[in-house]
């Protein structure tokens, strides 16, 4: 359903041109998403629309490969790990789990690789995933 003030998206002057400033909702559009269709995201109609991410995106997520995001146990918080400046490439700050990767750690390009499993039952003692690795200390 429309709102029915009509100069929400309306003028007097060129009535066919509509145009609506999404800044002034509780949902301003940023980054990619001020190019989407408007009917993309308010498929059953105006009012009542998600704000959720997962609402949308929730195909991108079941259909996610690298890495399978529900194989992995990854949440359906997209903004964990992507923007609205892109959906690609995604980024997560691991310094947000309380385990900050440095050294070593830093330049491991895969996730599975010391997450065996799922994301979420990784263990922080370096010995639980050395051993298993069968990576050596110098």
């Amino acid at each position: 359903a429309y709102p029915k003030d009509c100069k929400l998206c309306h003028n007097a002057n060129d009535w066919l041109n509509a145009s609506f400033n999404h800044s002034l909702t509780s949902f301003p559009l940023t980054g990619a998403h001020q190019a989407v269709l408007c009917a993309s995201c308010h498929t059953g109609g105006y009012a009542g629309t998600p704000r959720d991410c997962n609402a949308c995106h929730a195909p991108s997520f079941a259909s996610s490969q690298n890495p399978n995001h529900a194989a992995a146990g990854i949440p359906v918080l997209c903004e964990t790990c992507h923007s609205t400046a892109a959906w690609k490439p995604s980024a997560f700050n691991h310094a947000t789990t309380g385990f900050t990767l440095t050294g070593g750690h830093a330049v491991i390009a895969q996730c599975s690789a010391c997450h065996k499993g799922t994301l979420l039952n990784a263990k922080p003692e370096c010995i639980a995933i050395h051993k298993t690795l069968d990576i050596r200390y110098s």
